[in-house]
C-alpha cells in the first residue's frame, strides 16, 4: 500500500490528500451534528418541564375559578389539563420499562403522544428514543435521578388530582389543607427536577466537549501522518 502511494504521480498524490481532507471534514460535520442533537435532548427535557409547569398552573387556576364562579367548565378544564399533564411524566418516569417492551418505532409513537406544542414532532420523538437507547444502559446516576424525579412528578400530579376530588366531595378546611400540602409537594418537584436536569446538562456538555476534542485530535493525527506518508 505504501509502495503504491509512493509510486503515484504528484498530481494524484495531491488529489488523494484533498480527498482524505474532504472525507475528514464530512465525517467531522456528521459527528458535530450528532453531538448537537444529543445536546438538544436536554433542551427538549427543559421545554417539556416548562410546558408541564404551565399546564399544571393553568389547571390549578381553573380549579380556583370554579370555586369562585361555580362554573362547571372550569372544573372540566382543570381535570382535563391534569390528565394531560400526568401523561408525560407517566411515560418518562417508566421509560426503562417502555424501552424494553417496545422497539424504537413503537417507543417513538408512545413518546410523540405525550409531547406538547413545538416539541410534538416525529423527529423530536425519534431523537429522544435514539439517545435514550444509548443513555439507559449506561446507568448514569444523574440521568437515573432525572427518571426517578419524573416519576415522582407523576405521583405528585396524581395526588393533587385526588385531593381536589376529595375536597369537592367534602369541602372542609382539613381537606383543603391536604390539598395545599399536595400543591406544595408539586412545586417542590419542579425545583428538584430543574436541579436534576441542570446537573445532567452540565455532565452531558462536559462529556460531549471532551469527546469532540478527542475525535478532532485523532482525525488531525490521522490526516497529518497520512499526508506525510503520501508526500514522500
Amino acid at each position: 500500500m505504501k509502495k503504491w502511494i509512493s509510486n503515484l504521480r504528484i498530481k494524484f498524490k495531491i488529489y488523494l490528500i484533498m480527498a482524505i481532507s474532504l472525507i475528514s471534514l464530512i465525517f467531522l460535520g456528521a459527528i458535530s451534528n450528532y453531538f448537537y442533537n444529543t445536546g438538544k435532548l436536554m433542551t427538549i427535557f427543559i421545554d417539556g418541564m416548562r410546558m408541564h409547569s404551565d399546564r399544571y398552573n393553568l389547571s390549578i387556576q381553573d380549579f380556583f375559578l370554579y370555586l369562585n364562579t361555580n362554573d362547571q367548565k372550569y372544573l372540566d378544564n382543570c381535570f382535563q389539563e391534569l390528565e394531560k399533564n400526568n401523561a408525560m411524566p407517566y411515560i418518562f418516569g417508566q421509560v426503562e420499562k417502555h424501552a424494553k417492551a417496545n422497539n424504537s418505532e413503537e417507543l417513538a409513537d408512545i413518546v410523540i403522544g405525550v409531547l406538547d406544542g413545538s416539541l410534538h414532532t416525529k423527529s423530536n420523538a425519534k431523537l429522544l428514543v435514539s439517545r435514550l437507547r444509548i443513555l439507559l444502559p449506561l446507568k448514569i446516576p444523574q440521568f437515573q435521578k432525572v427518571i426517578k424525579s419524573t416519576w415522582h412528578g407523576y405521583l405528585c400530579g396524581v395526588n393533587v388530582k385526588k385531593e381536589i376530588e376529595n375536597y369537592l366531595a367534602n369541602p372542609s378546611p382539613e381537606i383543603f389543607d391536604k390539598l395545599n400540602i399536595a400543591m406544595q409537594e408539586m412545586n417542590g418537584y419542579y425545583t428538584d427536577f430543574a436541579d436534576s436536569i441542570h446537573k445532567v446538562q452540565a455532565i452531558t456538555n462536559k462529556v460531549l466537549t471532551i469527546g469532540f476534542v478527542i475525535i478532532v485530535l485523532l482525525f488531525f493525527i490521522i490526516v497529518f501522518f497520512t499526508s506525510l506518508s503520501i508526500s514522500r
